[in-house]
Formats: structure tokens, sequence, C-alpha cells
């Protein structure tokens, strides 16, 4: 028979255990982003202990390549990933059946964040000047490709009269410098610290300048992953919600956290909202199907996850 005394310890023992032990099981869940400031809600939901809050067991991923993340997510290494509207409309073409489950950042007139820069030296002063010259893009088919395709379209250029290369974006600002191409597409924190340099000079905000609130990104997820998993959905939004209000109040502690993500502190935030609606992407898909990247035309309504 157990004394009173190791009865009492036995009872203590056990609830420290219970103390030390999380309330629930918290899901696990790999979030892929590209290294920019459009994410830092992530970083911050993630740096703050938010993820967990709710119920979150989130490894933050980053990936150089925007467009590797689909095929990430379909082969299970990734459940929620940056997207954007060409490269949704374009994957679900091609039979991955993706959806929107929440936005991300616009870029707005008032506040543009992505641009086509060139150096001054370069003589290039308006879209027509890019004839026969060498655009730099942070991935070809991403939506920064097709956002400076259709702004140079728009203004009377033949596409087949510029050349596109793809780079990593922080490499985009060490190329134009060195003159290896003419211009570059470049969104922030890195159009921000190109811009610096006396000898940029920015042709041209590709977004805004297409349409004066212009959806950049959104978090998607696999259809079949989404339909399974509407509480971690719902979580993650309340994160992401939860997030942004932390950067609002604490612009300074958010930008350290930036930092630390990015490894420099960003100059300026994008404009973050995450309400997302069918006119957004099917401006996007009309947009890439224009330029010969989709087949037929899209219905957008089915992609965005309610």
């Amino acid at each position: 028979m157990l004394s009173k005394v190791s009865s009492l310890a036995m009872a203590g023992a056990v609830t420290l255990v219970c103390l030390a032990t999380p309330a629930f099981a918290q899901t696990k869940v790999a979030v892929g982003y590209v290294p920019v400031v459009d994410f830092l809600p992530a970083f911050v939901a993630k740096e703050q202990g938010i993820f967990e809050k709710h119920g979150l067991d989130v490894t933050l991923k980053p990936i150089a390549v925007a467009s590797n993340i689909a095929p990430a997510m379909i082969a299970g290494d990734l459940q929620i990933g940056l997207g954007t509207g060409p490269n949704m409309v374009m994957a679900n073409e091609n039979g991955l059946d993706l959806v929107s489950i929440y936005g991300i950042t616009r870029d707005t007139k008032d506040n543009p964040i992505t641009s086509l820069i060139v150096r001054k030296s370069s003589g290039i002063k308006e879209a027509k000047d890019f004839i026969g010259k060498k655009v730099a893009v942070p991935g070809l088919n991403s939506v920064i490709d097709i956002f400076t395709r259709e702004w140079l379209k728009q203004r009377g250029v033949a596409l087949d009269q510029v050349t596109f290369v793809e780079l990593p974006m922080p490499q985009l600002g060490d190329v134009l410098k060195a003159g290896t191409v003419d211009g570059i597409s470049v969104i922030e924190p890195f159009r921000g610290n190109i811009l610096r340099d006396s000898e940029s000079l920015l042709i041209g905000n590709i977004a805004s300048d297409l349409r004066p609130d212009m959806m950049m990104g959104y978090w998607q997820a696999t259809r079949k992953w989404a339909a399974a998993n509407g509480p971690v959905i719902t979580a993650y939004r309340a994160s992401m919600d939860e997030a942004l209000s932390f950067i609002d109040g604490h612009n300074d502690e958010a930008r350290t956290i930036a930092g630390k993500y990015l490894r420099f502190v960003p100059p300026r935030f994008p404009t973050w909202r995450f309400k997302q609606t069918v006119e957004d992407f099917q401006y996007q898909a009309d947009i890439t199907r224009n330029l010969g990247l989709l087949r037929k035309p899209v219905d957008v309504k089915g992609m965005i996850w309610n």
C-alpha cells in the first residue's frame, strides 16, 4: 500500500506532467514561401507563437523559385504555399488541382512594390526602348514575368523583340549594375534597395500600372488537402489576421523579425490585404491567356476556397 506521502508525491508528478503537456495536439503544416517581405505575417506568426496558439505546428520553408512550390505541394513536401493567379491557372490547366485559401499582398498605386528598372546610362526611357534588349525576371512565367510582358505589350512592344532571362531575385541588382542585362523586373524589398542607387532608373510600376489595385499573391493548397483540413485552414487564416494586427501595432519588432528571415531590414512594408475576389483572379487568368500561356478561357470561381 502506498503511503500518504508517496500518494501525494505521485499526484504532484502527474499534475506536473499534465501541465507540461499541450492541451491538444498541434497539426503539422509545412509552408513554402519565397524570401520577400510579403510573407512577414507568416514570419511573425511563427516567431510570436501565434501559430501554436491556434493549434498549428508550422515549418516555414524558403523556396528560391516560386514555380517550384506547386510541385512541392503535389509531392506532399508542402501543405500550404505561395501562389499567384497566373501560376495557379496554368497549373490547374495542366492537371494540378490547386485552390487559393487566403490572400497576401496587393500592389497599389499609392504603394507600388513591383517595378521595371534600368541603368540611367542604358538610354532606355520608355517601353519601346526595350526592343532588342534583355530583361531579367525572377522566374519565367512567374507573376512578375507575366506582368512585365503585359506591361510592354500594352505599350506596343512585340514580345519576340525582347529577350527575357530568369535569375534569382537577390541577383537582379548585381546583374543590372554589371550591365549583364538592360533591365530588371523586381519586387520589394529588393526594389527599394536597387532604386536607392543613384544610377538606377524606374521605368514603370508594372503591376499597379496595369491595375491600380493588383493582387500579387495568396496562400494556396491542393483541393484535396483543403477539403480534408477545413479547421487547419480556419486556424491558418486566424493566425494571419492576428499576425497582421501585431505588425500594425509593433512595426519595429516586425522589422526585426523580417530582418531575421530576409537577412536585411526592409525599408518599407507592402500592402497586406487578405480578401480575395473572383475579379482579381479573372483579370490575371485573362492576361495569361492573352500572352498565349493558356489554351482556353478559364472560369476561376471554383479556385477560391471558401
